[in-house]
């Protein structure tokens, strides 16, 4: 038991953890202020009702929606670029 907990405390193991704490704690950050800024500013440009993440388009009664899409597109984008 002791030498799993000194590998633990040894390496950068505790570091890598608190990185990937911080990175999903980011990733909130950064769905939220596309949902609530980016994405409703671009449906208003577009000359939409401002909710791009409620767009789609239906097939025999079946929903794409390509809203949900692009609202990830953009976030991958902002984290990409920041991370980058």
């Amino acid at each position: 038991m002791k030498g799993f907990r000194d590998f633990l405390l040894k390496g950068n193991l505790v570091s890598m953890a608190v990185g990937l704490v911080m990175a999903l704690a980011f990733e909130t950050l950064v769905l939220a202020l596309v949902q609530a800024f980016i994405t409703p500013a671009i449906g208003l440009a577009a000359g939409g009702h401002g909710n791009v993440a409620a767009s789609g388009f239906q097939v025999r009664g079946v929903l794409f929606p390509v809203g949900l899409f692009i609202t990830a597109l953009i976030s991958f984008v902002i984290i990409a670029a920041i991370v980058y």
